[in-house]
């Protein structure tokens, strides 16, 4: 009321700034600490015949998937559990992909590939190397162009056909055969995952209700933050802060919500 300013304008939102920053890293790490927590799904998707099953073979260490010369061979999931850099992951093997087919099976088939490749970690889209290009294959990879994938050229043991060496600066080159690229191709998974060594070690974030009183703490400072910058008077910013405090101390324990608490009692048999 007298005009008095206890603090720094600049000071406050180059601090509320640090701390954001910090919210940042942790949100930045919620996404793998999560893999670590409940797994990755990792889906090989890819036209008729193109090496899925023998890809999906190679990865997991067992002939789970029956393989052939003739397309089409796999018409349902299959899902194997894999360790993809310390981490596990459920790996789903699945139908060919194809534009149009008149088999109701396969249909099908081709329908639930579809579904498990949407929701997906990551996508594998195998191309064979030893064939051409076709439609089916950009058709597939332009369906998944949105989606974390690896493009991976199967076959590498047979002749290249030209137009395979379109994908060769994005793709991972192996021979499931041979077991040629498969160690780099894990190591991409891995990278596309955004694994790292530190995360089997250092606790992360992995609750979704303290991702979203993160989430919840980072909105009321950032509000704070441009408040304190715009030279709004000091009771703005300390409610925003305020509020940031509150969703915080509900992740650390010091203060708990009403509904937090009925959620506990309702699930759990807390003796007196």
């Amino acid at each position: 009321e007298e005009g008095y300013h206890f603090v720094e304008a600049d000071a406050v939102a180059s601090e509320l700034g640090a701390v954001i920053a910090s919210i940042d890293a942790l949100l930045g790490e919620a996404r793998a600490g999560r893999l670590v927590r409940e797994g990755a799904q990792v889906v090989i998707v890819g036209r008729p015949n193109a090496g899925k099953s023998t890809l999906f073979n190679a990865l997991a260490g067992a002939g789970r998937a029956i393989v052939t010369e003739i397309p089409g061979t796999t018409r349902d999931l299959l899902v194997e559990q894999v360790d993809i850099g310390g981490i596990a992951a459920t790996l789903v093997d699945t139908a060919g992909i194809r534009q149009s087919t008149e088999d109701p099976v396969e249909a099908e088939g081709i329908l639930r590939a579809r579904s498990a490749a949407d929701r997906a970690h990551l996508v594998l889209v195998v191309v064979d190397s030893s064939t051409a290009p076709g439609e089916d294959d950009r058709a597939l990879l332009a369906a998944v162009e949105e989606s974390s994938r690896i493009i991976v050229l199967s076959k590498s043991d047979l002749p290249a056909a030209p137009g395979t060496a379109d994908y060769s600066g994005d793709a991972v080159t192996v021979s499931a055969t041979t077991g040629a690229g498969l160690d780099a191709l894990r190591q991409r998974i891995a990278e596309a995952l955004g694994l790292r060594e530190t995360y089997r070690d250092t606790p992360a974030i992995t609750n979704i209700r303290h991702i979203e009183l993160l989430d919840r703490g980072r909105a009321a400072l950032e509000r704070a933050r441009q408040t304190a910058s715009s030279g709004l008077p000091e009771e703005l910013v300390s409610a925003d802060i305020a509020e940031a405090r509150t969703a915080l101390e509900e992740i650390t324990g010091r203060r708990t919500a009403d509904d937090t608490l009925n959620a506990i009692f309702s699930r759990f048999c807390i003796g007196k």
